[in-house]
């Protein structure tokens, strides 16, 4: 799939529906900055606050699939990109051996959350 600077991939909040490998470009991630990362100060605006940049060969949209449940956050096209997509029966015939391995990755991505937000956050909560 072709992807032009700037257009959004998929959006947090929504359900899965596929999972994506960077071929080519950037990609970045966004949260919505909600109250509890901003600590329920008056701060809290409820915009989007980027927390990764991926180049080619990374992936994203797994962990709505492993896990059942709607996206964590945004992905937008940084530079014009392509990616690899996987609908989720197809991600199922030939990654679900691999979810294990997969799941452990989300301790990483809990991991970024807590650095950029400098208190202790898993996945479930950017679902509140």
């Amino acid at each position: 799939r072709i992807i032009k600077q700037g257009d959004l991939i998929i959006k947090e909040g929504d359900e899965a529906d596929a999972f994506y490998i960077i071929e080519k470009g950037t990609c970045v991630v966004k949260v919505k900055d909600a109250e509890f990362m901003s600590g329920g100060s008056s701060e809290h605006t409820n915009e989007e606050v980027e927390v990764d940049q991926l180049q080619a060969g990374k992936f994203f949209g797994e962990l709505a699939l492993i896990n059942n449940k709607p996206r964590a956050a945004s992905v937008y096209a940084l530079t014009d990109a392509s990616c690899a997509v996987l609908d989720v029966g197809a991600f199922e015939r030939l990654l679900g051996p691999c979810v294990e391995i997969m799941k452990r990755n989300v301790s990483n991505y809990e991991d970024q959350l807590t650095k950029i937000f400098g208190k202790q956050l898993t996945i479930d909560d950017l679902r509140r």
